[in-house]
Parts: C-alpha cells; sequence; structure tokens
C-alpha cells in the first residue's frame, strides 16, 4: 500500500511522516523546484503475525509494507497552475492519502495568518477538486471527439460519456469524487486517470503538546478523523 502524506506549508507534514515511517531513511521519488515527494517504506507491526511466528518458527519473519510518501509543495492555487505530468502520475499511484491540519501554535513555526484547521482542510481539498476537474474535462473532450470520428467501441464510449457527465456535474457541486456511488465497472472505467478526490483520506490534526482538539466536521465517505501530537509521535 501507498499512502501519500500532504498539508500546507508549516502543517508539521513531515514530522508526522517520520512518525509514521520511523527510522526508515527517505529516498527522493520527484523533485522539481518546490515540489518533491520523498518515500519511506516501513514494517507495519502486527501481533497476529508475531504469534504465528512463534508458533511455525520460520527462517525469517515478513511483515506487510507500506509505502509513505512525504509531498511537499502543494499550497493554495497550485492546480490552476498545472501541476508537472510526473508530480501527478506519483500523485495517482497513492492507494490513500492522509492530510495534516495545523492546529498547533508555536512562533517558532511561522504561519501566514491565523491557525484555521478547518479552512486548511478546505484549501487541500479544493485542490483535490480543481486538479480532478481538469482532468475530467480533457478526458470529456477526448471521448466527444472519438465519438465524433465514429471509433470502434461507440457503445462503450457513450457509456464512459455518461460517467464523465456526472463526474463533472458531482464535482461542479464542490464534492470529493469519493463520495460518489459508483459501480466496480464505474470505478474499473476511473483508474488510469489519478483522480486525486476519490481515494480515501485520513485526516490528521497535528496539535501542540498542550492543546486540545479542535471542533471540526468532515462529512464525507471513505475518510476519518484523528487529533495527534505529531511532535511527540515523532519522539
Amino acid at each position: 500500500m501507498q499512502i501519500g502524506i500532504i498539508g500546507l506549508p508549516q502543517s508539521g507534514k513531515t514530522t508526522i511522516f517520520h512518525a509514521l515511517a520511523g527510522g526508515e531513511k527517505a529516498t527522493s521519488a520527484y523533485s522539481s523546484g518546490r515540489l518533491d515527494i520523498h518515500t519511506a517504506i516501513a514494517a507495519v507491526p502486527d501481533d497476529r503475525v508475531d504469534l504465528l511466528s512463534k508458533m511455525f518458527k520460520p527462517r525469517k519473519t515478513i511483515y506487510a509494507k507500506v509505502t509513505y510518501a512525504d509531498i511537499a509543495g502543494l499550497d493554495k492555487g497550485i492546480s490552476k497552475k498545472g501541476l508537472p505530468g510526473p508530480f501527478v502520475n506519483l500523485l495517482g499511484q497513492m492507494d490513500a492519502f492522509v492530510l495534516v491540519i495545523r492546529a498547533f501554535d508555536d512562533p517558532s513555526v511561522p504561519h501566514d495568518g491565523p491557525i484555521d484547521p478547518a479552512a486548511d482542510l478546505a484549501t487541500l481539498d479544493t485542490e483535490f477538486l480543481l486538479n480532478d476537474m481538469g482532468a475530467v474535462e480533457r478526458r470529456y473532450e477526448k471521448i466527444v471527439e472519438s465519438i465524433g470520428k465514429g471509433g470502434k467501441d461507440r457503445d462503450l464510449a457513450l457509456k464512459e460519456k455518461g460517467l464523465f457527465e456526472r463526474l463533472k456535474a458531482h464535482l461542479d457541486q464542490e464534492q470529493p469524487l469519493r463520495d460518489m456511488d459508483l459501480t466496480p465497472e464505474e470505478i474499473q472505467m476511473t483508474r488510469g486517470y489519478g483522480f486525486l478526490s476519490i481515494k480515501p483520506v485520513l485526516i490528521i490534526i497535528n496539535i501542540g503538546d498542550e492543546s486540545t482538539p479542535p471542533t471540526l466536521e468532515y462529512k464525507h465517505q471513505k475518510s476519518a478523523l484523528v487529533a495527534l501530537r505529531g511532535r511527540l509521535e515523532r519522539e
């Protein structure tokens, strides 16, 4: 499983990355100006595996692996400028995202304006939606063009056209694609386009050592919200 960790600047995203990846050494997967992705592969502790290992005493015990990706450079308005193809492709390969939202106040860690977790979460959601809207519109234009030219499989093209019209209408309402009730066939049809808002998300509210979690709601499917003291978890 590959999990992308995303947060606005100074949110503590990299701190959460190191907390999750443990002592694993990060490697650079993509770097271009401000846009960077660093990955680390960590074993997932599992008491069931430990029990089986004690019972059967294998030569080697292998745990499940998770690849964590520290994704830097996403900020408000960046999707409108157009993300580089390799960067979008790497994001599209993620199975899920962790959205790190800043809720701690630390004078040594500058922040642009007041600490506002709800606004920061809305910003990240908007960037995902804008990216997906651009991808849907580009694909829809190609589908319509293919139908006009009389492609080989007209029925499939018409089915895909109907699906992408629904995707676009849903995004126009500023709702993530993960909220849509898609059939297995429709989900298969969306694969390969790297839609970001269709993937499950875990929202981590990064709070200070002495602070309490703010009240924050996120009523979307395939999502969960948890508060963590990022710096303490890393230590």
